[in-house]
């Protein structure tokens, strides 16, 4: 699960009947939530502008400790998302990178099963101010990814199954801004199609996928 706000992030403490709890916890808004060393309890990857990218793991009540982290003074407020990316059995992570005006390649990084992570090398799409969505475009198993970018064309890059992703060439809109991507199957022809939410007060955009159609 990736966060999308614009400002900080606070968890609310639910107490099962539906009452939340402000705990006073707040994190920077590029976060990736997801269960990153395998223990049942969701943990915490995220970006600090200036500063880098750090794991932070939940022992159960609640509390996130640090547990790994990478110096990269040219990380900016941008978002990612997380899914097992090289068929290991964890979570991996995709990471945008770019301002608003200064495209950064994506990044790839992969975990040891620990909530430790490997920069894979790999450079994806140079988007600004990017999200991303993983999930399954072709029915091969394997974790796809669309990028999406401000003011550029939304990109989809298909995963060969070792986690290394080659670039397709499809471009989706010209020179728009999409705050989130949803993946389903809109067409009832058995692939994924993508929804497009928009950023800037423009339409939300469908994109049925024609894989199943040839």
């Amino acid at each position: 699960m990736v966060s999308y706000h614009p400002e900080e992030n606070k968890i609310y403490e639910n107490d099962g009947t539906g009452v939340f709890t402000d705990t006073g916890k707040s994190f920077p808004s590029s976060i990736v939530w997801g269960d990153f060393n395998s223990d049942g309890l969701v943990d915490i990857f995220d970006k600090i502008a200036g500063k880098g990218y750090r794991t932070l793991l939940n022992d159960g009540t609640g509390l996130f400790t640090e547990s790994w982290s990478m110096h990269d003074p040219k990380a900016v407020r941008s978002f990612g998302d997380s899914g097992d990316i090289d068929n290991d059995g964890d979570l991996d992570i995709v990471m945008s990178n770019g301002g608003r005006n200064d495209p950064d390649p994506t990044m790839v990084f992969l975990n040891d099963g620990k909530g430790n992570f490997t920069d894979s090398g790999q450079e994806l799409f140079a988007a600004k101010f990017g999200r991303v969505g993983l999930d399954d475009l072709t029915g091969d198993g394997y974790l796809d990814a669309v990028i999406m970018s401000s003011g550029l064309p939304n990109q989809v890059w298909i995963n060969d199954g070792t986690g290394k992703f080659i670039n397709t060439g499809i471009s989706l809109q010209d020179n728009n801004a999409f705050l989130s991507c949803a993946f389903g199957d809109f067409d009832g022809d058995g692939d994924l199609d993508f929804f497009f939410s928009h950023f800037f007060g423009g339409r939300n955009q469908l994109w049925f996928n024609l894989i199943n159609d040839k």
